[in-house]
């Protein structure tokens, strides 16, 4: 007897078996956090959205910019801060990317590491926007989200210097 899989991509943003390919967040752990904040508290889940997108772009031009360096203690230290705020926010498979990478750290794959670090930016690039597109509307209409696109690595050296 032979088992199928279900290859079917449910709901607007995906719940079934293929959705893991094409969104890069798990719904369920995003869906835990605003629960945890408070589905009634728009700003507040803006506020942590803000957080993410104003901390995550610098962290990854640090990876990047000390892979190429090849400063791995700071290359570590930025890693930890990222993996976290991902795994927060349900990004499952660039989670698993920065613990490989720490991984290949540990085991001076430095090769190897600087490869990972292009991998995850890929990811990273898909789990930005994925967020953005997620991102509860301020109720203010004066204000607005500050969101707007990834930190490119060309701005982030420049920023860095």
């Amino acid at each position: 007897m032979t088992q199928t899989r279900s290859l079917t991509i449910e709901g607007e943003h995906g719940t079934g078996p293929l959705a893991r390919l094409h969104n890069p967040i798990d719904e369920a752990v995003l869906a835990d956090l605003i629960a945890s904040i408070g589905a009634q508290e728009t700003e507040a889940q803006i506020e942590i959205f803000d957080l993410f997108f104003d901390s995550t772009p610098v962290l990854m031009a640090n990876l990047s910019i000390g892979a190429r360096a090849g400063a791995w203690g700071q290359v570590e230290a930025d890693l930890h801060a990222l993996k976290g705020s991902c795994e927060l926010f349900g990004a499952t498979r660039l989670t698993e990317q920065c613990k490989q990478l720490g991984k290949l750290l540990a085991c001076g794959e430095a090769a190897q590491a600087l490869e990972q670090v292009s991998e995850i930016q890929t990811e990273y690039q898909r789990v930005f926007e994925s967020l953005k597109a997620k991102t509860p509307v301020r109720t203010n209409p004066t204000q607005r989200n500050r969101v707007t696109a990834p930190l490119t690595l060309e701005r982030a050296a420049d920023l860095a210097c």
